[in-house]
């Protein structure tokens, strides 16, 4: 928050959640009015295994690092590489990939025995 109204020129964002990241350009200019609270989405592709991975490994923290650059009337700044660790996640499709995932253990295990 700011005792400002700034505008958010560009940043960088990278999530990282199980050993898997993503990252995520944000390019449009937005401005933020003083003490106003902006919200972010990070999109991205991420393959079936890594998809995985994350749901079978929720647990293990997930971080996001940022770094941004703003314009302002006072002067224009950086903040840098800024490290957000402990990001509640929430998986959409987490109990059905873990289903997945019973599964096809079930059926190696069961193809073991014969």
């Amino acid at each position: 928050m700011s005792p400002f109204e700034i505008e958010l020129d560009r940043s960088e964002i990278e999530f990282t959640c199980s050993g898997f990241r993503l990252k995520a350009n944000h390019i449009r200019k937005t401005k933020f009015k003083s003490g106003e609270v902006g919200s972010f989405y990070v999109e991205g592709e991420i393959s079936e295994s890594n998809a995985d991975d994350i749901a079978n490994y929720s647990e293990h923290s997930s971080a996001i690092t940022i770094h941004c650059d703003f314009n302002c009337d006072l002067h224009n700044f950086s903040k840098p590489h800024h490290f957000l660790d402990g990001v509640n996640v929430q998986f959409s499709n987490q109990s059905f990939r873990k289903h997945l995932a019973g599964i096809a253990e079930d059926n190696k295990n069961q193809q073991k025995v014969i």
